[in-house]
């Protein structure tokens, strides 16, 4: 029995549409072309990340020794541990952008100001 393109089969239970194939699936092709771009993005320098720490924690410094704060102070003021604040300054610890962010505060500053104090 056909209607309108579906073929109905009627099994003992319910029936079922079934759609027919209109046309066979192509073949895959044997080999793939690969196109070589001539296009090579721009190289960027590499960037020494301690040195970059180092001076961050060198602008951190001197803002704080401007305010005359002591390490323990700032960092009960930023809220992180004195350790961690001090190895921050000395440029051994990768700050996080939220831990700058606290600091800036602390120093009554902006991150900004942080940042491009270090001349990176």
């Amino acid at each position: 029995m056909k209607k309108s393109g579906i073929q109905l089969l009627v099994g003992k239970k319910k029936a079922t549409a079934v759609k027919p194939v209109s046309e066979p699936i192509p073949a895959r092709p044997k080999s793939l072309t690969i196109v070589k771009s001539n296009w090579n993005p721009p190289k960027t320098p590499a960037v020494n990340e301690g040195k970059v720490q180092s001076r961050i924690g060198i602008s951190i410094r001197r803002i704080r020794e401007e305010l005359g704060l002591t390490q323990e102070m700032t960092a009960e003021r930023a809220g992180l541990h004195a350790i961690y604040y001090g190895n921050v300054e000395r440029g051994k610890n990768n700050i996080s952008i939220v831990a700058l962010a606290k600091i800036a505060r602390a120093l009554e500053c902006t991150v900004a100001d942080l940042v491009t104090g270090a001349e990176i």
